[in-house]
């Protein structure tokens, strides 16, 4: 198990079966109290567009690029924050999910149960 906040994001190395599942709990959208966000924002037509959703694209990117780090690297990335449910009808939400280098997306846990007992992913504690 490894939890971490925004320094994971860069820089760990972890390949083949040590990591198998990213659980990812909230989008890492920037603080917008920040003051270079504000000051970002303030000059943006669409600041969530323009500004925030970018960023956030390039951190969840990198985040995600933790769990596949060769070409023999299998996983699940799980994205747990409403925002990005079909549900919740976001208009990031495509972006969002074709920025990702994952090709099979579902919010249907028997989708995942199969495609983790095909690929013979462990995901349970070792």
């Amino acid at each position: 198990v490894l939890l971490s906040t925004g320094v994971f994001w860069e820089g760990v190395n972890i390949e083949g079966s040590d990591l198998s599942q990213l659980i990812i709990f909230r989008l890492p959208f920037p603080v917008p109290a920040d003051p270079v966000y504000e000051y970002k924002a303030s000059l943006a037509k669409d600041p969530l567009k323009d500004v925030f959703v970018p960023d956030m694209l390039l951190r969840l990117r990198q985040g995600t690029g933790r769990l596949i780090r060769s070409e023999t690297d299998l996983g699940v990335l799980s994205i747990l924050d409403s925002r990005l449910s079909a549900a919740a009808k976001k208009d990031y939400r495509d972006k969002v999910l074709g920025s990702l280098p994952f090709k099979k997306v579902t919010e249907d846990f028997r989708v995942l149960e199969k495609f983790v007992k095909e690929k013979e992913i462990q995901l349970s504690d070792k």
